[in-house]
């Protein structure tokens, strides 16, 4: 019997199709990246640093791959009809994620000595790569799930392969949105200005007729730089439009599921989940591209950048469903905002440090915040000490909710078999 319109399984099917491509997809091209790494081994002029990188984005790729399967294979099992396994969504012991972040600096600091030191780093470095990205953000989620209802093995990876596929899409197509509308801003002011129109000629000639380095660029860009109003138009965009999107997409997941019923506590699984894929996305694609003596700092700060993102939008799952269960759009509204400041707030110290070193050359045509750029660090140590305290009380207090007595979940009117569903 074919099934009826009203029970075929939607999401599964549209969940089966895009990470059954995004397996095949990371595979091919991590393949043709080991067929370069291969190629460039026989090439006497190819850089070791060429190769190392290459290597290690293949590395991420198979990965990636290799996190995007248990999703495909559970949705074909739901749409089959078949009982998905629980073993998928196990849970780590009490004390492997907090055993595994305190060996994680050791696998840094074997990673940057293999990185800087062996002849075979394109060889040896992947699984450090891979090991040093996905320790931290592992070890966040089972810390943020711990004790917590995430509902079935579908879902768990639903969320998280969408987290890290889908949201990370949505939010690049936003921002490149906003960045046009603001291009284009620009552009007509700066056409009602000559001055500035003479300017902006004037920086493209030179792009066009320099060489593109590191060195050319700072030296054609410095002058803008020390300009406060480029500097606050920067902070605006990093810290303020970026965050507003980003915290709104990363739980793209939760969103398709508004009418399933879910509790505040699967909400806020959910959003772990959801940030958890966005951050492994985002430091999978950046520390690839620093494959030599700053690998390790490098992954090491991008550890602080996916605590921001897990915590961020594991409180906008918890206020989404809390709003959707109990109406309370206030809550999630004042949630939303905190997580955005959170957000901002890292991405604005961020920002901080990238420019300090212009303090040298100009200390008083900088905005406040840039001259004392030198208490950064301290500021985002603290804030990160702050975001775990704010993970394990979060955590504690649904345990404790959960306690006190078993969550039914809130089923939207007239929409009870939806409710029954775990998808």
């Amino acid at each position: 019997m074919q099934r009826s319109p009203a029970t075929t399984p939607w999401l599964s099917i549209a969940q089966f199709a895009v990470f059954a491509l995004a397996v095949g997809g990371c595979w091919i091209l991590a393949a043709l990246l080991a067929a370069s790494v291969l190629v460039s081994r026989t090439n006497q002029g190819a850089l070791p640093m060429d190769m190392t990188s290459l290597g290690i984005q293949s590395a991420g790729l198979v990965f990636a791959g290799a996190l995007f399967l248990p999703s495909t294979i559970l949705a074909l099992l739901k749409i089959l009809g078949k009982p998905l396994p629980r073993s998928l969504t196990g849970r780590a012991g009490k004390f492997l994620p907090w055993i595994l972040l305190l060996l994680w600096p050791l696998v840094l600091v074997a990673g940057n000595w293999i990185a800087t030191r062996s002849a075979l780093s394109w060889l040896i470095l992947p699984p450090f790569y891979v090991l040093g990205v996905a320790i931290p953000i592992w070890g966040l989620v089972e810390i943020g799930r711990r004790g917590l209802p995430g509902g079935s093995s579908q879902r768990f990876w639903g969320l998280f392969n969408t987290g890290m596929l889908v949201g990370p899409t949505l939010v690049i197509a936003v921002e490149l949105g906003a960045l046009a509308l603001g291009i284009t801003g620009l552009v007509v002011w700066a056409a009602s200005n000559p001055d500035i129109t003479n300017e902006i000629n004037r920086l493209f000639q030179q792009l066009i007729f320099s060489s593109p380095t590191t060195e050319t660029l700072g030296r054609l860009f410095r002058p803008y730089l020390l300009r406060p109003g480029v500097l606050y138009l920067i902070l605006a965009s990093i810290a303020g439009v970026t965050p507003l999107i980003e915290e709104a997409l990363k739980p793209f997941g939760l969103w398709l599921l508004a009418r399933r019923g879910l509790s505040p506590a699967e909400g806020f699984v959910g959003g772990l989940l959801s940030g958890a894929g966005f951050a492994l996305f985002e430091s999978l694609g950046v520390t690839s591209n620093l494959p030599g003596e700053n690998w390790a700092s490098l992954t090491l700060a991008r550890a602080g950048t996916d605590t921001v993102h897990i915590v961020a939008s594991a409180l906008v799952g918890w206020g989404l469903v809390s709003a959707w269960r109990d109406r309370r759009f206030l809550q999630f509204g004042i949630i939303y905002l905190i997580s955005v400041t959170i957000h901002g707030f890292w991405n604005a110290i961020s920002v901080a440090l990238g420019v300090s070193p212009l303090i040298q050359m100009s200390p008083n045509s900088l905005p406040g915040f840039i001259q004392r750029a030198s208490i950064a660090p301290w500021a985002l140590g603290l804030l990160l000490a702050a975001l775990l305290a704010l993970l394990l009380g979060a955590n504690a207090r649904l345990r404790k909710s959960l306690a006190a007595g078993p969550e039914r979940p809130a089923v939207p009117p007239g929409d009870e078999r939806l409710g029954a569903q775990s998808t």
